[in-house]
């Protein structure tokens, strides 16, 4: 009976054990095919979901013209802005003229200042000047303050420099050089007819902010070309034409005044 007893036993023993074997390989089967799972290689990732997005524009749109403003001359109806220019245009002009022209009065009467070969007459100038604290020109130093009180400082700088042609200080007075008429005839008198003749000039005001006016010149010139080949010098007339040209004057504020930092020139 013992001997049957420990053979049930043994047996019962070896049928655990087995059973304990084979739980275990179930287990790490399962293990294995989850960590093959967890660890397999990736899907393949698809860059082009990962590219910026690009926004096409529409062939009808164009960009804007940041010129188109200043090409534009559409003239501006401001009765107080175009009052306040057209003083500032007649001061600019007459300050030009003054130096370009020799205008400043001079007094002839008084005896002829000598220097260096050169013939000076004293000016008389009697204008008060609102630059000058309502005086008049009385030396070169207050022409020159007056030109840059006017005009930008490159224009100012090339004005004076043109007005030491024609003024200059002598014992302390302003004096400007003696100037001669040229009779003589011109040896082309043809080459003068082909110049253009300014039929007309229109100024209105075409751009107006706070801190800048834009006066604007509109020239018509006649100009005359001979026609093509003919015998006949009445059919080889002269034809004339039209043509348009535009000048504008700008009058800005630079952080330090007003001032005309463009004044062109009309021929």
């Amino acid at each position: 009976m013992i001997i049957k007893r420990h053979l049930t036993i043994a047996l019962l023993c070896l049928l655990l054990s087995a059973l304990m074997v084979s739980c275990g390989s179930d287990t790490d089967k399962n293990s294995d095919e989850a960590v093959s799972t967890d660890t397999g290689e990736l899907s393949p990732v698809n860059t082009e979901t990962l590219q910026p997005e690009v926004v096409e524009t529409s062939p009808d749109t164009e960009a804007p013209d940041e010129g188109a403003d200043e090409s534009l001359r559409t003239p501006i109806d401001n009765e107080d802005a175009l009052e306040i220019i057209q003083f500032q245009y007649a001061k600019a002009t007459e300050a030009i003229d003054l130096i370009k022209n020799s205008t400043l009065s001079a007094d002839l009467g008084t005896e002829i200042i000598e220097e260096n070969g050169d013939i000076y007459f004293p000016v008389n100038d009697t204008t008060p000047r609102a630059e000058l604290d309502g005086a008049p020109i009385a030396t070169f130093s207050d022409l020159s303050k007056y030109i840059k009180a006017i005009f930008a400082r490159s224009i100012a700088d090339d004005l004076i420099s043109e007005a030491r042609k024609t003024y200059k200080d002598i014992n302390g007075v302003l004096c400007k050089q003696a100037s001669f008429i040229d009779t003589e005839p011109g040896i082309d008198g043809d080459e003068e007819n082909n110049e253009p003749t300014i039929i007309s000039t229109e100024f209105f005001l075409s751009k107006f902010t706070d801190s800048l006016f834009r006066y604007t010149a509109k020239v018509t010139y006649e100009a005359y070309s001979p026609t093509s080949d003919a015998e006949d010098e009445t059919e080889n007339a002269p034809e004339a034409s039209e043509t348009i040209k535009y000048f504008d004057f700008i009058f800005e504020n630079t952080g330090s005044g007003w001032f005309w930092t463009s004044f062109p020139e009309i021929n």
